[in-house]
C-alpha cells in the first residue's frame, strides 16, 4: 500500500517516515474492522461474486456491469459484501493492476489488495492525486494543504495538528470521530473549506481527508439533503479523468452475455510500482467466470436454492432448514403438498436482500407468495406468468423498480396483488384488466405514471383499488363505475385532472373514496350523496369549485368528510348536521362564506372540526358546546364576530382550540377553564377585552397559550405560574399593566415568553433566570425599569433576548457573554451606561446586536471583531471613543458610518 502523504516529495523528511508507519498500522487494523450492513448483489449473482448492473450510465445496455469476484485468489467479493453500502458504494470499474497490487474502484473508495500481506486496504486516492497529479483539481474538493507545523514533528503531534482542522465544523467533526476506525477509513484531515453558493457564504462546507471528502450542502443541490453530512464519491470524480489512477481499460463494463467466456476481471501483467507520472496499463488477461445457473430450474428445491443465494440467505432473520436435506415443508416459510411441490412461500419481514430470481416463476403449484417488507430490489420477473396457480402475490415494502410486467395478466387465478411502497415506474399495464378473479390491487407509494387504464373496469370482482401516492395523470375513467363490488377507491396524491365522474355514484358498495391531492376541477357531483355505504370521502387539496352539495347530507354512514384546500364557495350546508356518524369534518382553506350552521352542534360523534382559512362570518354557535367528543376546534382565519360562547367550556375532551385571526370581541369566558383536556388555546389577533381570567390556571394540560394582539387589560395573573406543562406564553400587543409576576419562573418547560408591546412596569424579575429551557424572551416596548438581572445569564438555551424600548438603567451585565446559543440581542433605546462588555466577543452564534440609543461609553471592544456570524449591528448615537475594530467591517448590515470613528489599524 502506498504511504499516505501530506506534503510534496521534496518536503517530506521525517514526516514521510511517520506517515508510512501510520499507513501500515491503519491497514493492519482495517483487515479486522467489523462490518456494518452488508452490500447486496444488485445484478447477476455469480458463483464467486456478483456482476453489478448498476453502472451509472456507462452503457446503455442494462445487462452490462462491473464484476466483483474472488477470482484468482483476490477476495474482493468476500471483502465487499461484508461492508456497508454507505461506506463503499457500488463498483465503478473492473479490476486493474499497479505493480504487485490489485485495485478496484467503488463510488466512495478504491480498494487495494496487498498480495504480500494478504490484506485489503483503502487506497490513499487524494494523497496520490496531490503528489502524482498536482495539476488535477477535482470539482468541489478542497485543494491539498501542507501544514508547516508538521515539519520535524512526532507522529502524535502530526495527528493533533490535523485533527484540529475538525474544530471548524462541529457537524463534520461529530460524523468523522463517531467512526471508531476513522483513521483506517478516512485517514487524517487535510483541509477545511467553505464556499459561497447562491449568496450563502456557507452554502458548501467541505473537509478533505487523505482518502475521502466530507461535505455539507446548506443550499438545495441535486441529489443532496440540506444540512446533512455526506461522503463525496471521490472515485466517481477521478473516473472522469483519462488514465488518472483508474486506467481507461478498467472503466468499460462487461456484458452479461459475455460472463461465460469473455473477461470479467482485468488482471494486467505485473509492472513496477509507478512513479510520479502515470504508467500505461498492460494488456489484460481473460479470467473466465462461471455462467449463472440455467433456467428453468430442474425442481422446486432448486428454485428455492436460487432464491436463497440471490437474496443473501445466510443473513436472513430465519433460514431454518434451508439448503438442508429435510423435506421442503420443514424449511422456514415453505409449505408443500403431498408430492413435495411448493404451494406457499411466506418470507415476510425476513431480511431478504437482493433480487427476485426468475426461477420462482416456475413453481407450478405455488398459490401464495409473500416477500413483502424486505430489501429486495431489481425488477419483478415476468417469468411469474408461469405460476398459473398463484392466488396471492405480495411484494410490498421493498425497493423493486422498473415496470409492472404485463405478463402478470396470465395469472388467471390471482386474487391479491400487492406491490405497494416500492420504486416501480412506467404505466399500469392495461392487460391487468384480464385478471378476472382479482379482489385486491394495491400499487400505491410507487412512481407509476400515465393514465389509469379504463380496462381495469373489467375487474368485476375487485373490491380494493389502491393507487395513491404515484404520478398518475389524466382523467378518472368513468368506466370504473362498472366495478360493482368495489369498496375502496384510493387515487389520492397523484396528478389526476378533469372532473370527478358523477358515474362513481353507482358504486353502491363503496366505503372509501379518496381523491385528495390531485388537480381535479369542476364541481363536486351531488350524485355522490347517494353512496349510502360511504364511510370516508376525501376530496381535499384539488381545484374544485362551486358550492358544497346539500345532497352530501345523505351520506348516512360517513365518518370522515374532507373537502379542504379547494376553491369552494358559498355556505356550509346545514344538512351536514345530519351526518350523525361523522367524526372528522375538514373544510379548511376554501372560500366558504356565511354563518357556521348551528346544526353542526348535532354531530354527537365529531372529534375534529376544521373550518380554518375561509370567509365565514357571524357568531360562533353556542350549540358547538354540545360536541362532547370534540378534540379539535379550528375556526381561525375567518371573519367571525361576537363573543366567545361560554358554552364551549363544556367541551371536556377538547385538546386544541384555535380562534385566532377573527373579529371576536368581549371578555375571555372564565368557563373555558372547564376544558380540562385543553393543550392549545390560541385566541390571538381578535378584539378581546377585559382581564386575563386567572381561572385559566386550571388548564393543567395547557402547553401553548396565545392571547396576543388583542385589547386585554389589567395585570398578568400570577396564577399562570402553575401551568407546569406550558411551553409557550404569548401575551404580546395588549394593554397589560403591573409588574411581571415572578411566579412565571415556575414554568419549567417554557421555551417562549413573549410579553412585549404592553405597559408592564417595575423591574425584570431575576427569578426568570430559572427558566432553563427558555429560548425566546421578549419584553421590549414596555415601561420596565432597573438593571438587567445578571441571573439571565443562567438561560443557557436562550437564542433571542429583546429588552429594547424600556427604561432600563445600569451597566450591561458582562455575564451575558456566556450565552453560547444567543443569536439576537436587542437592548437599544434604554438608559444603559458603561462600556460594552468585551465578553460579548464570546457570543459565537450571535447574528444581531442592537445597542443604539443608549448612553454607553468607552471604546468598542476589539473582541466584537471575532463575531463571525454577526450580520446586523446597530450602535448609532453612542458616544464611543477610539476606533472601530476591523473585523466589524465585514458585517453585512451596520450603521458604523454614523459613529464618526476610524477603523483600527491592521493588527
Amino acid at each position: 500500500m502506498a504511504a499516505p502523504t501530506l506534503h510534496r516529495r521534496e518536503s517530506w523528511g521525517r514526516l514521510r517516515l511517520a506517515l508510512a508507519v501510520l499507513a501500515i498500522a491503519a491497514a493492519a487494523a482495517l483487515a479486522v474492522w467489523p462490518s456494518a450492513a452488508a452490500l447486496e448483489c444488485e445484478g447477476i449473482a455469480l458463483d464467486d461474486g456478483c456482476l453489478f448492473t448498476i453502472t451509472g450510465g456507462d452503457t446503455a445496455d442494462p445487462d452490462d456491469g462491473y464484476a466483483v469476484t474472488n477470482a484468482v485468489g483476490v477476495p474482493l467479493w468476500d471483502f465487499v459484501r461484508e461492508r456497508d453500502l454507505q461506506a463503499i458504494g457500488y463498483p465503478i470499474s473492473q479490476r486493474w493492476a499497479r505493480g504487485p497490487f490489485i485495485l478496484q474502484a467503488f463510488q466512495k473508495v478504491i480498494l487495494q489488495w496487498d498480495p504480500d500481506n494478504s490484506r485489503m486496504n483503502y487506497y490513499n486516492t487524494l494523497d496520490v492525486l496531490a503528489n502524482r497529479y498536482p495539476e488535477v483539481e477535482l470539482p468541489n474538493v478542497p485543494a491539498h494543504q501542507v501544514l508547516e507545523a508538521d515539519a520535524g514533528a512526532s507522529f502524535a503531534t502530526i495527528t493533533r495538528n490535523h485533527l484540529a482542522l475538525l474544530e471548524q465544523n462541529a457537524a463534520i467533526q461529530e460524523r468523522f470521530l463517531s467512526e471508531p476506525e476513522w483513521l483506517n477509513l478516512y485517514g487524517l484531515p487535510i483541509r477545511y473549506e467553505e464556499r459561497e453558493v447562491n449568496g450563502n457564504p456557507q452554502g458548501l462546507q467541505m473537509l478533505r481527508a487523505q482518502r475521502t471528502v466530507f461535505v455539507i450542502w446548506n443550499v438545495p443541490a441535486p441529489g443532496t439533503t440540506v444540512g446533512r453530512v455526506n461522503l463525496q464519491n471521490v472515485p466517481d470524480k477521478v473516473k472522469r479523468l483519462s488514465n488518472v489512477i483508474i486506467p481507461d481499460a478498467a472503466k468499460t463494463p462487461v456484458a452479461q452475455r459475455e460472463v461465460a467466456g469473455l473477461p470479467v476481471v482485468t488482471l494486467p501483467t505485473r509492472t513496477p510500482t509507478p512513479g510520479p507520472t502515470p504508467v500505461p496499463e498492460p494488456t489484460s488477461t481473460p479470467v473466465p467466470t462461471p455462467p449463472p445457473l440455467p433456467l428453468p430450474p430442474a425442481s422446486d428445491r432448486e428454485a428455492l436454492i436460487r432464491l436463497y443465494h440471490a437474496t443473501d440467505g445466510p443473513n436472513w432473520a430465519n433460514n431454518a432448514n434451508w439448503l438442508s436435506d429435510a423435506p421442503l415443508n420443514d424449511w422456514y416459510g415453505v409449505s408443500s403438498d403431498g408430492h413435495g411441490h411448493v404451494i406457499e412461500l411466506q418470507l415476510h419481514d425476513n431480511r431478504l436482500r437482493g433480487t427476485i430470481p426468475p426461477a420462482l416463476g416456475f413453481l407450478g403449484k405455488l398459490r401464495r407468495l409473500t416477500l413483502s417488507d424486505n430489501q429486495l430490489h431489481g425488477a419483478i420477473p415476468p417469468e411469474f406468468r408461469h405460476a398459473g396457480d398463484l392466488r396471492v402475490l405480495r411484494l410490498a415494502d421493498n425497493r423493486l423498480e422498473g415496470p409492472i410486467p404485463a405478463e402478470l395478466n396470465h395469472l388467471e387465478n390471482l386474487g391479491w396483488l400487492s406491490l405497494a411502497r416500492n420504486r416501480l415506474s412506467g404505466a399500469i399495464p392495461p392487460e391487468l384488466g384480464r385478471l378476472a378473479n382479482l379482489d385486491w390491487l394495491s400499487a400505491w407509494g410507487n412512481q407509476l405514471s400515465g393514465a389509469i387504464p379504463a380496462e381495469l373496469a373489467d375487474l368485476h370482482n375487485l373490491k380494493h383499488l389502491r393507487l395513491f401516492g404515484n404520478r398518475l395523470s389524466g382523467a378518472i375513467p368513468p368506466a370504473l363505475s362498472r366495478l360493482g363490488k368495489l369498496e375502496h377507491l384510493l387515487l389520492g396524491d397523484n396528478q389526476l385532472s378533469g372532473a370527478i365522474p358523477p358515474e362513481l355514484a353507482s358504486l353502491a358498495d363503496l366505503k372509501v373514496l379518496e381523491l385528495y391531492s390531485n388537480h381535479l376541477t369542476g364541481a363536486i357531483p351531488p350524485e355522490l350523496g347517494r353512496l349510502a355505504n360511504l364511510t370516508k370521502l376525501d376530496l381535499g387539496d384539488n381545484q374544485l369549485t362551486g358550492e358544497i352539495p346539500r345532497a352530501l347530507g345523505g351520506l348516512a354512514n360517513v365518518e370522515w368528510l374532507g373537502m379542504g384546500d379547494n376553491q369552494l364557495q358559498g355556505p356550509i350546508p346545514p344538512e351536514l348536521g345530519g351526518l350523525s356518524n361523522l367524526r372528522w369534518l375538514s373544510l379548511l382553506r376554501c372560500r366558504l362564506s356565511g354563518a357556521i350552521p348551528a346544526e353542526l352542534g348535532d354531530l354527537w360523534n365529531l372529534v375534529h372540526l376544521q373550518l380554518h382559512g375561509n370567509q365565514l362570518n357571524g357568531a360562533i354557535p353556542p350549540a358547538l358546546g354540545r360536541l362532547a367528543n370534540l378534540e379539535e376546534l379550528v375556526l381561525s382565519s375567518n371573519q367571525l364576530s361576537g363573543t366567545i360562547p361560554p358554552e364551549l367550556g363544556a367541551l371536556a375532551n377538547l385538546r386544541d382550540m384555535r380562534l385566532y385571526w377573527n373579529q371576536l370581541q368581549g371578555a375571555i369566558p372564565p368557563a373555558l377553564s372547564r376544558m380540562t383536556s385543553l393543550e392549545r388555546l390560541l385566541l390571538a389577533h381578535n378584539q378581546l377585552t377585559g382581564a386575563i381570567p386567572p381561572e385559566l390556571a386550571r388548564l393543567a394540560n395547557l402547553s401553548v397559550l396565545g392571547l396576543d394582539y388583542n385589547d386585554l387589560r389589567g395585570e398578568i395573573p400570577p396564577e399562570l405560574g402553575s401551568l407546569s406543562n406550558l411551553t409557550a406564553l404569548h401575551l404580546t400587543d395588549n394593554q397589560l399593566t403591573g409588574e411581571i409576576p415572578p411566579e412565571l419562573s415556575r414554568l419549567a418547560n417554557l421555551t417562549k415568553l413573549e410579553l412585549h408591546h404592553n405597559q408592564l412596569q417595575g423591574e425584570i424579575p431575576p427569578a426568570l433566570g430559572r427558566l432553563a429551557n427558555l429560548r425566546t424572551l421578549m419584553l421590549q416596548d414596555n415601561r420596565l425599569v432597573g438593571a438587567i438581572p445578571p441571573a439571565l445569564a443562567n438561560l443557557t438555551n436562550l437564542e433571542h433576548l429583546s429588552l429594547h424600548q424600556n427604561q432600563l438603567t445600569g451597566s450591561i451585565p458582562s455575564v451575558l457573554g456566556s450565552l453560547a446559543n444567543l443569536r439576537v440581542l436587542e437592548l437599544y433605546s434604554n438608559q444603559l451606561t458603561g462600556p460594552i462588555p468585551p465578553e460579548f466577543g464570546r457570543l459565537a452564534a450571535l447574528e444581531a446586536l442592537l445597542l443604539r440609543h443608549n448612553p454607553l461609553s468607552g471604546e468598542i471592544p476589539p473582541e466584537l471583531g471575532r463575531l463571525k456570524n454577526l450580520e446586523f449591528l446597530r450602535l448609532e448615537a453612542i458616544p464611543f471613543s477610539g476606533c472601530i475594530p476591523l473585523g466589524l467591517r465585514d458585517v453585512k448590515d451596520h450603521d458604523l458610518e454614523r459613529l464618526d470613528l476610524p477603523f483600527c489599524a491592521d493588527g
